[in-house]
Parts: C-alpha cells; sequence; structure tokens
C-alpha cells in the first residue's frame, strides 16, 4: 500500500526515520527539533517545522506513515482470531493487539517503531496523538471492544490502564531482546516465546478482579 505522505513529502522521510529512532530512544519529551534535523542530515534547521508544523504534528505524522503496514498487520492478527474460534481467549486478543507492532523492521532486523510507541505509552501527549488516530474501521478496536466485554467486572478505565501497562511492558520486552540479541551472555528466547509470555501475563492482569481478591483475602482474617 502506497503512503501517502512520504509520497507526497520525499523530502521528509530521512526525518521520518531519525525521529522515530530518536523518540524510541529518548522519549517524546527528550529530543529537540534540532537534533532531528541534525540526526536527519538537513542542513536546514527549519525542515522539521517546513514540514510538520511543530513537534505535535511530527510525532502524529510519524503515526501515520506506520500506519499502513500496522493495520494491515492488525487485520491479519484478527481475522487469524476469528477464523481460529479465539475470541473468547483473552491472552490471543492481547496477541492481536500487540504483535502488528513486530512487523515494522528496521534494515538490521530490529524494531524501531516498537521503541518509539513504547515512548509514546509514556508521554501523554503521545497518548493523545495514538488516541486520535483510530476510527471505525480500525480492527484494533474490535479487539478494545471485545476485551471490554469479556470483563464487565473490570471498570472500562482500570481495563485500559491495565492494557496500556501491558503493553509497556511488551514493548520493553522486544527492546530488550533486540538489544540483547548479539550477547551471548543473554539466554536465548525466541522473540514469538517471549511475546507469549507476555501476553499470559497481560490476560492475567486484565481480568484480575481486584474487589474479589480483597473480598476473600479480608474474609480469611
Amino acid at each position: 500500500m502506497a503512503n501517502t505522505l512520504t509520497s507526497r513529502k520525499t523530502g521528509a522521510l530521512p526525518l521520518l526515520i531519525a525521529g522515530e529512532k530518536l523518540f524510541g530512544s529518548h522519549g517524546i519529551e527528550g529530543v529537540s527539533i534540532r537534533q532531528i534535523n541534525f540526526a536527519a542530515g538537513m542542513s536546514n534547521n527549519s525542515a522539521v517545522t517546513y514540514h510538520f508544523g511543530d513537534k505535535l504534528g511530527f510525532v502524529t505524522a510519524i503515526c501515520k506513515w506506520r500506519m499502513p503496514q500496522l493495520l494491515e498487520a492488525a487485520r491479519a492478527e484478527y481475522e487469524k482470531v476469528v477464523a481460529e474460534g479465539h475470541l473468547n481467549d483473552v491472552a490471543k486478543l492481547i496477541g492481536a493487539l500487540l504483535r502488528p507492532y513486530l512487523a515494522i523492521k528496521d534494515e538490521d532486523g530490529r524494531h524501531p517503531h516498537a521503541a518509539f510507541i513504547n515512548q509514546l505509552l509514556r508521554s501523554p501527549v503521545g497518548r493523545a496523538v495514538s488516541r486520535s488516530l483510530f476510527d471505525d474501521s480500525d480492527p484494533t478496536l474490535h479487539i478494545l471492544q471485545r476485551l471490554e466485554e469479556l470483563h464487565p467486572h473490570v471498570p472500562k478505565a482500570l481495563l485500559h490502564y491495565r492494557l496500556r501497562i501491558m503493553g509497556t511492558a511488551f514493548f520493553d520486552a522486544v527492546i530488550e531482546w533486540d538489544r540483547n540479541e548479539d550477547d551471548p551472555e543473554d539466554p536465548r528466547f525466541t522473540l514469538d516465546e517471549l511475546i507469549h509470555e507476555i501476553e499470559k501475563m497481560a490476560a492475567a492482569a486484565c481480568s484480575w478482579d481486584q474487589i474479589a481478591i480483597k473480598a476473600q483475602y479480608y474474609g480469611n482474617l
């Protein structure tokens, strides 16, 4: 699928690549526009401003740049869950939310967009940007709705908070796996094995009934 953003602004592509990497390494608030221009090899210190307006516009542009690839992977994951009859399997649903981010790799096989999203989830500005990109056709929304239906005992805001926290655990695991790939001292799991463990932990965290556990605990005193 052609990316209309970079089709119109081919000169902006080095900025998007550099910005995604820098934000992923140093955080949304930890990188200046000047640093991005320099990392992208731009002689014009106003290149980001020219193409995207400001940092918020630039962060949004990175998300939109990657969106077609993410949506394609998300649809494939969701269709697989439906076809295999796993709409009641919380771990499988969470996997369908997270695994699309593994589809984006750099030339070294690492996952720069996963690192970028990891920082986005930790930034109030970033979370607002990411929420604004969803529409009714996004399979992510269908998965979130199904997870809400499977957890009627968990307040919606609390469920989404748990999903966000487990999302950061997922991205942390991917980043660590990328970083330690060439370390002979690091015990090797396949990335799929690692993600499977995160899916199980996330499913347990989402399903935890705090009220019932408190009642059981205090009832046994």
